[in-house]
């Protein structure tokens, strides 16, 4: 009976379909398995096999069922689709970007762009009907920009595992779309900072006028921090950031009122 469930499995894992496709394939297999199980039990008169064989039948249709009903009722593609306007925040940097920021002492911050990554869920579970056990809200389509602070980056993770050693470095911008919001998401990281989730576009458009490295800059928005204002929070850390539609991240702020502005604009 062990064979019944983990036979088509098998067959599965050694096919080249789509992740829908496995499913249907999948489902189909169950059905017909579960058909198999219907023949012995009218077959055979023990009562021990054919009370097995129908509990199996039971099992695999509903299994089959569900696994059909999971492809038919699957995610548009479309609805997966992000944003024009989230979208264009990937094309402020390029691969190996250096953007500097010194602030009233002349001190230099260094952080070099890198790593744009896309990735789409659900990732395969082993049957489809494990989907139906849980909710949906992680299924989406997402990109992310990588940052590394120059020359020390402490913002990283290490994961140590089989004698290999992984680096996972912080998001610098990270877009999203889960199919069942109506719009993309965004949002983005700098140092320890990690900004609130925005619909479609980062931060709240200002109407003023900053001057930064000597540029006028009339287009700007400033993004908040995730965190919420309390007594609490660390004076170094950052509690908002500014971000241009020309020149992207121009500014960040921290708690006690230090302003970190970007030195290589033009």
């Amino acid at each position: 009976m062990i064979m019944l469930f983990f036979v088509p499995r098998i067959i599965i894992n050694l096919s080249l379909g789509s992740l829908y496709s496995n499913y249907l394939f999948e489902g189909i297999v169950f059905v017909v398995l579960s058909f198999v199980c219907l023949f012995f039990f009218i077959k055979y008169s023990s009562i021990i096999f054919r009370s097995i064989m129908f509990l199996s039948f039971i099992v695999l249709v509903i299994m089959g069922v569900l696994e059909i009903k999971f492809v038919i009722n699957r995610t548009p593609d479309y609805n997966f689709i992000i944003s024009g306007n989230a979208r264009s925040y990937l094309e402020f940097y390029k691969p190996n970007d250096t953007i500097y920021f010194k602030d009233m002492k002349s001190k230099i911050d260094t952080f070099l762009i890198f790593g744009l990554d896309s990735d789409k869920t659900p990732h395969r579970k082993i049957f489809a009907f494990f989907h139906f056990l849980g909710h949906t809200e992680t299924e989406y389509k997402g990109h992310t920009i990588k940052f590394k602070q120059l020359p020390n980056d402490h913002w990283h993770a290490l994961e140590i595992a089989d004698s290999k050693t992984n680096m996972y470095y912080r998001n610098f911008i990270n877009i999203w779309k889960n199919p069942h919001d109506s719009t993309s998401k965004l949002q983005m990281g700098i140092k320890e900072f990690v900004s609130k989730e925005y619909s479609n576009c980062l931060g709240k458009e200002q109407l003023d006028t900053l001057i930064i490295d000597g540029v006028t800059i009339t287009d700007y928005s400033i993004i908040e921090s995730i965190e919420t204002p309390n007594k609490w929070h660390y004076p170094e850390n950052i509690s908002v950031a500014y971000w241009s539609k020309k020149y992207g991240l121009i500014a960040y702020k921290y708690w006690n009122g230090d302003i970190w502005k970007r030195i290589n604009l033009k």
